[in-house]
């Protein structure tokens, strides 16, 4: 029969006949304590990377994914720079108008800064518009990939990383 031999730390040592001690995790779930063999879990989990990899197409899905999440991620770096430096701009001119140096038109500004933006022409900024600015962007870095649909679960991961 097999039964726990004793605990070290958080984790339950088992002795199973004809295998060596097997290691139990202790996970807590609400009031009780799970018991889980971690050895079982990976041989599970191997077996099932390997079948996947046997039939090829993690290579395009990796691929893609990774070529995706890097884009993504350099994406989001860059937009963070745009930000910094049209905040910068803005304070800048913000700054030289309060000192009566210049007169800024923020009509006007606003009239061009929207129709670049304005990527659905509906005369507003908002969304949608920033749904058919990502299509676009993912229209031009997925042309050519072999993994298409992992490029683009890649770069949404890549910006919510970076």
């Amino acid at each position: 029969s097999s039964r726990p031999t004793g605990w070290v730390g958080d984790t339950l040592w088992h002795a199973r006949p004809g295998r060596s001690e097997i290691r139990y995790d202790r996970i807590p779930y609400h009031y009780a304590t799970l018991q889980v063999d971690v050895e079982d879990i990976r041989a599970k989990i191997g077996a099932q990377i390997n079948d996947a990899i046997a039939t090829g197409m993690p290579n395009q899905i990796g691929f893609g994914f990774i070529s995706g999440f890097c884009a993504g991620f350099a994406a989001k770096k860059a937009g963070k720079v745009a930000a910094v430096g049209v905040g910068g701009v803005f304070i800048f001119l913000q700054s030289l108008a309060y000192t009566g140096f210049i007169e800024v038109d923020y009509g006007k500004m606003e009239g061009q800064v929207t129709e670049v933006l304005d990527r659905n022409h509906d005369g507003k900024i908002d969304q949608e518009d920033a749904k058919v600015a990502l299509n676009e962007v993912l229209e031009v870095l997925q042309f050519n990939m072999p993994g298409g649909g992992g490029f683009a679960t890649g770069f949404v991961a890549g910006l919510r990383q970076g």
